[in-house]
């Protein structure tokens, strides 16, 4: 039996400093920048703030159906990089790398 794995690469440029849009990492944001139709939800973090190991218990609705999601922060190195991956979830695999890095020529 063959594994395929599927990576979807987005690079966006932001106009601010990169300590200030590292500093929107937080899980808490998601629910703002989430499409109100999901009706994405935090449901708990077991520490007060995200560093690696941190877990996240998030709930949505896809159609009404409620999805239940816990992701694990395994790297933190602020600002330039984070990674999350799911525990549990709607996934075989949720590997999701977050790349930051300075830079002063806006992209064509």
């Amino acid at each position: 039996m063959s594994v395929k794995f599927h990576t979807l690469r987005r690079e966006q440029w932001i106009p601010r400093p990169i300590e200030e849009v590292f500093g929107f990492a937080d899980a808490r944001n998601l629910e703002e920048i989430t499409p109100p139709w999901l009706g994405f939800q935090i449901l708990g973090m077991d520490a007060g703030s995200i560093s690696e190991g941190t877990e996240i218990r998030y709930r949505l609705r896809l159609h009404g159906i409620p999805i239940h999601w816990r992701t694990e922060i395994r790297q933190w190195a602020p600002p330039h990089r984070f990674v999350d991956v799911q525990r549990s979830g709607p996934y075989k695999l949720w590997h999701h790398t977050h790349c930051l890095k300075r830079t002063t020529v806006e992209p064509r």
